[in-house]
């Protein structure tokens, strides 16, 4: 396969579902609302993630940049002025961070508890639709894959997988995909990506994938060996 690959070790994700549970306190909503402020809510959920809702009823058409533990992503405010998705936790505690029209709201931090049940890595691109992250193997019990943004904006990718006292496969080996369109075919693409693992500090570094050629429009690169191996099984 070919590969066309630059890599950048530097400091620097996220996902979703729509759901129920998420709730604002009336009075804050109002108060923020008649300043036509962003208001941000962020509550814990299930597989040790994060609702997320934010109320930007002034801003309804715009476009709303999402910071999370490391990468970020980005929604466009629909016609009832309510974002929400889910976001797989990449730190404990977690907060989360939403920029709309110059305007900068931050989550209190969020307790995680069962965050060292699971490894993950999780990744954010422009024009995110074009790079995909997978299992070299399909049909892997309990392996999530997230992804949210806008095609046109920066989308945000995740692996995610519980780890189990005895998995029946220790190792999880991942690739990078890259779908050559003509949107940035010419150009080259930099990524931003975080590693989880238990009793592990964050890997976070950015991660630079060169431009294919405007030729290879319509063909899928496979990147091998790029991405760490999930480890399953506990030390």
């Amino acid at each position: 396969m070919r590969q066309f690959l630059k890599g950048a070790l530097t400091g620097a994700l996220l996902l979703v579902f729509t759901t129920h549970g998420y709730a604002l306190d009336d009075a804050t909503t109002e108060g923020a609302e008649a300043e036509c402020l962003p208001v941000l809510s962020a509550q814990a959920a299930a597989e040790a993630s994060l609702h997320l809702l934010i109320v930007a009823r002034c801003h309804i058409g715009q476009r709303a940049r999402i910071h999370h533990g490391g990468i970020e992503f980005d929604l466009t405010v629909p016609p009832d002025g309510l974002i929400k998705t889910v976001v797989p936790a990449l730190e404990n505690p977690a907060t989360l961070r939403v920029t709309l029209d110059g305007t900068d709201v931050t989550s209190q931090p969020l307790p995680i508890a069962k965050l060292g049940n699971y490894i993950r890595v999780a990744m954010s691109w422009p024009h995110g639709s074009s790079v995909d992250v997978t299992a070299r193997t399909a049909d892997i019990p309990g392996l999530m894959r997230y992804q949210i943004g806008d095609e046109s904006g920066v989308m945000a990718k995740v692996i995610s997988q519980k780890i189990e006292p005895n998995p029946a496969k220790k190792v999880i080996r991942l690739m990078l995909l890259r779908h050559v369109t003509e949107l940035g075919c010419d150009q080259d693409q930099t990524g931003r990506i975080v590693e989880i693992a238990p009793d592990a500090p964050p890997v976070r570094y950015t991660l630079t994938i060169g431009a294919p050629g405007c030729g290879h429009v319509g063909e899928t690169l496979e990147l091998k060996n790029i991405l760490p191996d999930l480890k399953l099984a506990r030390q």
